[in-house]
């Protein structure tokens, strides 16, 4: 593994950001988002970032976009576990870096406003190319059709030393239009002057009335192997929606994309 980040311990967005930040030299950093993701953190969650919700500037839709990720009841929660406020990302990340970043947000459309307006079905312009230190996608890349143009964007987009974070659905049917595997993100990367320098498997259930996010690391990333056993030891937790996160950096920068053959399979010997 290339850093000593463990997806595992990472609570939210913003914290691996902050660790992140750590590992890159560049006075200003360049971060980039794949869609506008919205900040589902809580108060106990700001408070850790040492970060005052007072401070940040509040989204105009906050109200709805609650109750679109499941959190319009939360006032029944302890106010240490309640989402009080969605913020901007860039007044989140000046709260959190200082001024010292510059963010690019891409999406299909100026949701917010601040966006540049690139569909990644097609092909990133130049000019994006080899600019990122940080990308973050959270769940928008399964939404695109053509995944693969997706990753090559991103691949292109990161700069040598960089570090993209990708997260969506393993097992969550007709969430996207793609449920990931961590062979397609190893094999992928590995192919293509990045190497993963973590994965994880994470779900949300409600353990004594309150949300709880359950995380699995330490599977397989290119062999084939079974949730159930994977579990084994906490069979209440099969039935959750799983997704998979993945960190990676580009280690390299490469003449051109190479499409992988998959792991299991590029051992002609294996199989005669």
């Amino acid at each position: 593994m290339v850093a000593d980040i463990k997806l595992k311990k990472i609570n939210n967005i913003l914290e691996l950001i902050k660790d992140l930040r750590g590992k890159i030299s560049s006075n200003v950093i360049n971060i980039g988002f794949i869609g506008y993701t919205d900040l589902m953190i809580t108060n106990e969650q700001w408070s850790k970032l040492g970060i005052g919700i007072n401070s940040l500037d509040k989204r105009e839709n906050f109200e709805k976009l609650k109750m679109i990720h499941g959190w319009a009841d939360d006032h029944k929660l302890p106010c240490e576990k309640r989402v009080s406020k969605i913020p901007t990302l860039q007044s989140a990340l000046k709260n959190l870096l200082g001024s010292n970043f510059s963010l690019t947000v891409f999406d299909f459309t100026q949701y917010e406003g601040s966006e540049v307006a690139h569909d990644f079905n097609l092909e990133i312009p130049e000019c994006f190319t080899n600019k990122f230190d940080i990308i973050i996608d959270k769940g928008t890349c399964e939404h695109i059709f053509n995944f693969p143009q997706a990753l090559i964007n991103i691949t292109k987009m990161l700069k040598t030393g960089g570090y993209v974070y990708q997260s969506g659905p393993m097992i969550m049917p007709n969430h996207g239009f793609y449920s990931y595997n961590p062979t397609l993100f190893f094999d992928f990367y590995n192919q293509n002057g990045c190497e993963i320098a973590d994965m994880c498997m994470k779900a949300v259930t409600v353990l004594n009335g309150l949300p709880e996010t359950i995380s699995v690391s330490g599977f397989p990333v290119s062999d084939r192997f079974m949730l159930n056993e994977l579990l084994r030891a906490y069979p209440k937790f099969l039935p959750l929606e799983w997704c998979l996160e993945v960190l990676a950096k580009k280690n390299i920068e490469t003449d051109s994309i190479i499409f992988p053959i998959q792991g299991k399979y590029s051992d002609p010997t294996i199989w005669t």
